[in-house]
């Protein structure tokens, strides 16, 4: 139940989005692993989600909260 109603915010913390589309974010990241240009020795699974996340509407909505 509370995985839907997740679906239906466009606010979500990094915790509760990386539980919400980890294994996207994992096929993603495996893809580009094996690109020549993907700095893959520096770059972990975390990182890479972090900076995914960052542009999402739900970190431009969390930053909105706070900054008010």
């Amino acid at each position: 139940m509370k995985n839907r109603l997740l679906k239906y915010r466009n606010d979500l913390t990094y915790p509760e989005w990386i539980l919400e589309y980890e294994g996207q974010v994992t096929e993603l990241f495996e893809s580009f692993k094996d690109d020549p240009e993907f700095p893959s020795e520096t770059t972990t699974l975390q990182s890479f989600s972090i900076g995914i996340y960052l542009e999402t509407t739900h970190a431009r909505k969390r930053a909105e909260l706070h900054e008010g």
